[in-house]
């Protein structure tokens, strides 16, 4: 049996990279945000069902056989979460509501680099430590400009 409970043998990057390219990643640290909602329009269920077979040569066969048989957006959340997991990363999601329509923000953050005593938990440390020196700086500036800066990154997606 693998190192996880999952696997036989951890997923490589190289194929993590590969699955993350169809949502809109280049790398495992960029700071884009995905939503469910785009999910159709980006084709991401077709593009995870094309790496199904690389996929259950990583997974134990009882657990290939219910993550890995019928794929639909929510399974591919799941699916990523699983395959990075093991790499120290994990899926932060937030929820926000534009025009009374609620859209779940999902975002890839470093286990090793996240803070879970800040509300904005998705900035790497070296942002954290730069406004925490600022004592000036009014905290809900700088929730603004991060929630502006998540509808922007969206809409990128989006087209």
């Amino acid at each position: 049996m693998g190192k996880h409970q999952l696997f036989r043998e951890v997923p490589p990057m190289s194929l993590i990279l590969k699955i993350l390219r169809g949502f809109g990643y280049k790398t495992i640290n960029d700071k884009v945000c995905v939503c469910k909602k785009y999910f159709v329009k980006m084709n991401i269920v077709e593009h995870v069902n094309s790496f199904v077979t690389d996929l259950r040569k990583y997974y134990l066969p009882c657990k290939a056989k219910t993550y890995l048989t019928f794929i639909n957006n929510n399974s591919v959340m799941t699916i990523l979460r699983q395959i990075l997991r093991p790499h120290n990363y994990i899926i932060v999601s937030r929820e926000k509501y534009i025009n009374r329509e609620k859209l779940i923000n999902y975002y890839i953050v470093n286990k090793n680099i996240i803070n879970f005593d800040t509300p904005q938990n998705v900035n790497d440390t070296n942002e954290n430590n730069t406004n925490e020196n600022n004592t000036n700086e009014n905290p809900n500036t700088k929730n603004e400009s991060i929630n502006n800066e998540n509808i922007i990154t969206t809409n990128i997606i989006e087209k």
